[in-house]
């Protein structure tokens, strides 16, 4: 019995410690995958300095009707957000990515067909339809990748006491690789729109999201919903089982269902009234719910983010390349592009260390005993960082103007003042490159640090995706405001105007960060106490 006793204790810990270690290949797997799906979600072949110039060569559009064509596409966006995230929570991850990259392949395809149509009013049908693929695709696809890491995560039974800087990390490393993945494409894009031109590389634009629509292929699927039917499956391939067994099993399970069909037929509009009832509660609680003393509130997070993804968005796809044509350095614009990838890489790779850094700097302002993770003040970074950067912006799009004035100028001292003209060129293009790329610094430091105190602020799997999609909306819904406010700015007013308005939007957002700053946080000698019975029965009330 002894021999009989270690010789099955020895194939226990050998079969424990093969299926660990399929575990952990499978994981790295999928891990892989998605970096590699992530990577062509960014491959932009025509990014914003090659668009900007097609939609105003090739499509005739004028600023203004760029702007409006972006808060187009963010309204879209934004009605596409909430079903998204429902679907994707039904549908799973791996069908939801597919056809979130077939919407963005077939956006590229439609705006290439733009440019081919003789009217104006064809032209914008056309893009219309463009940008309601793209909508689609963008919002199927905003929340779902990041889902997957975190679910994929829980499958593999990664969760422990550090799982929010686990993903913190492996969110950093992965927009590392995207976003360097971003800068070599763009100036591969470069290239070809010198050679090829525009149009033609607006078309090849959609091979890298087809290639991602085919890899998708090879994801698992993380959701109990999704994995129900392959659960199933699984169950009825187990070789433990009776098979006298597994049709009782499944008898009592087909009658039990039977049984539930019919109670909701018979009440079938009282529960839908009720389901959507529960789901308005559920969100509700979720963004009102009280954080814990490391957690940062998911309204100042929602509220935040809505502010930082609008400033930078705007800027990266309509106020930078209108600025650069404005100075005079459109022709570098995807080679500038392509720097500023790098720069989003850079803030990645740091995102970890400047959170931990702040984490400390608060804790010794605060007297704060190992309870504030950083985040509210890599936020204020943030915010401080691009109100600088939109600063710059303006003040290079009020001195080009100037420039420009004195240089048409006919008087007899223009002459003398040429080299103090050619300097004053120098420097407000050089600026006007460093406020570039200090927005993309920003872009690729926010990105990691939202997605990792999103998802930690979230206790739900079940809603996660749905969470991520109203953040997402909310995204959407501010670039819809932001686009029709900067694009009725540009019809009467000059790039400054809007560049300072975004400023100064950032500087108050950043002020409300400082004002709440102390709230949320605990002493050495305070205490948290726990909410008894009688404090939830209130609050259910």
């Amino acid at each position: 019995p002894r021999t009989v006793a270690a010789t099955t204790t020895t194939t226990t810990g050998g079969a424990e410690s093969v299926s660990s270690h399929h575990s952990a290949t499978s994981l790295e797997q999928q891990l892989s995958l998605l970096v590699c799906i992530r990577c062509l979600r960014t491959a932009h072949l025509a990014p914003p300095p090659i668009v900007i110039p097609f939609y105003q060569n090739a499509c005739h559009l004028t600023p203004s009707a760029i702007l409006w064509l972006g808060s187009w596409y963010s309204a879209l966006g934004w009605i596409c957000e909430m079903p998204s995230g429902i679907l994707s929570d039904i549908w799973g991850r791996k069908l939801t990515l597919q056809l979130a990259f077939l919407g963005l392949g077939a956006c590229w395809i439609v705006t290439y067909g733009s440019s081919k149509s003789s009217s104006s009013s064809m032209v914008v049908i056309w893009l219309g339809l463009a940008q309601l693929c793209r909508a689609i695709g963008s919002s199927l696809y905003s929340g779902t990748d990041m889902a997957f890491l975190y679910e994929v995560l829980e499958k593999y039974q990664r969760q422990n006491s550090n799982h929010n800087d686990l993903v913190l990390k492996l969110e950093s490393r992965q927009v590392v690789l995207s976003t360097m993945t971003e800068a070599a494409i763009a100036a591969l894009g470069s290239i070809l729109c010198q050679s090829v031109g525009e149009p033609t590389t607006v078309l090849m634009s959609a091979i890298p999201l087809l290639i991602a629509a085919t890899l998708c292929c090879g994801l698992e699927e993380t959701t109990k919903t999704a994995t129900r039917n392959g659960t199933r499956k699984a169950k009825k391939e187990e070789t433990s089982l009776s098979t006298d067994d597994k049709l009782s099993n499944d008898e009592i399970k087909s009658s039990t269902s039977g049984v539930t069909e019919r109670k909701s037929n018979n009440n079938s509009k009282l529960s839908m009234q009720s389901c959507i009832v529960n789901f308005m509660k559920e969100q509700q609680e979720t963004l009102l719910q009280k954080p814990s003393s490391n957690e940062t509130s998911l309204l100042v997070l929602f509220g935040v983010g809505v502010v930082l993804n609008c400033g930078t968005y705007v800027a990266a796809t309509a106020l930078n390349p209108l600025l650069w044509q404005q100075v005079g350095i459109s022709t570098f614009g995807g080679y500038v592009q392509a720097s500023n990838g790098g720069i989003s890489a850079l803030g990645a790779i740091l995102a970890p260390t400047l959170k931990e850094q702040c984490a400390r700097r608060q804790r010794r302002k605060e007297a704060i005993k190992n309870n504030n993770d950083g985040t509210q003040g890599l936020l204020l970074l943030l915010l401080s960082t691009s109100a600088v950067a939109y600063g710059i912006m303006t003040w290079n799009a009020f001195s080009s103007i100037t420039a420009t004035t004195v240089s048409s100028s006919h008087d007899s001292t223009a002459t003398a003042n040429s080299s103090f003209s050619s300097s004053n060129n120098i420097i407000i293009s050089l600026s006007t490159i460093f406020a570039s790329w200090l927005l993309s610094f920003v872009r690729g430091l926010a990105w990691p640090v939202l997605g990792s105190a999103l998802n930690a602020a979230i206790r739900d799997n079940s809603s996660r995706a749905t969470t991520l999609s109203l953040f997402s909306g909310a995204i959407k819904m501010g670039m819809v405001v932001t686009g029709m406010v900067l694009g009725s700015i540009l019809r009467t007013s000059s790039i400054g105007h809007a560049c300072a308005l975004c400023g100064s939007v950032l500087i108050v957002a950043a002020i409300a960060i400082i004002v709440g700053l102390p709230q949320g946080t605990t002493t050495i000698n305070d205490e948290c106490p726990k909410p008894n019975d009688d404090d939830k029965n209130k609050k259910k009330q």
